[in-house]
């Protein structure tokens, strides 16, 4: 993979810093407000770690948010990380650099759920063809990983 196709990826590490203390701590008492600010609560969680994956990602990728599956989607939108995701997937190389993105999307889970006590996952779309994965972490741990 070319140097700058990992330094995209590794522009995901940036969120370690900007995550921290983002979570909203606010309990309501009565069932009713507790729902309805729960759902509020998650809508700008939501918001924020959208804001966050896309501004650490620039023009790089785009941050889709699947509410029923409480996931992040990053689609390459770059012609570099696509071209850069598809040789280690097509041509099987660049180990060294997938497991490198491999922690950096489970430092990031990790991160999320710290901030927001909430459990999404982390998705990276096959930029051939997007509704396929490559990699996808939620807490930390990888659901499920193309190369395995």
């Amino acid at each position: 993979m070319k140097k700058k196709g990992l330094c995209i990826l590794m522009a995901l590490f940036s969120i370690n810093t900007l995550l921290g203390g983002c979570g909203d701590s606010e309990k309501p008492t009565k069932k009713t407000e507790t729902q309805a600010k729960k759902v509020d609560v998650e809508d700008k969680n939501v918001a924020k770690i959208k804001k966050l994956l896309s501004k650490s990602l620039g023009d790089n990728a785009s941050i889709n948010y699947v509410a029923d599956k409480k996931q992040f989607d990053l689609i390459a939108t770059s012609d570099q990380l696509k071209q850069a995701l598809t040789k280690i997937k097509d041509e099987n190389t660049g180990e060294k650099e997938w497991q490198t993105l491999v922690q950096a999307f489970k430092q990031i889970s990790l991160q999320i759920k710290a901030a927001y006590k909430e459990d999404y996952s982390v998705r990276l779309a096959d930029p051939n063809d997007t509704k396929e994965s490559l990699l996808t972490v939620r807490n930390g741990e990888v659901i499920y990983n193309f190369k395995k």
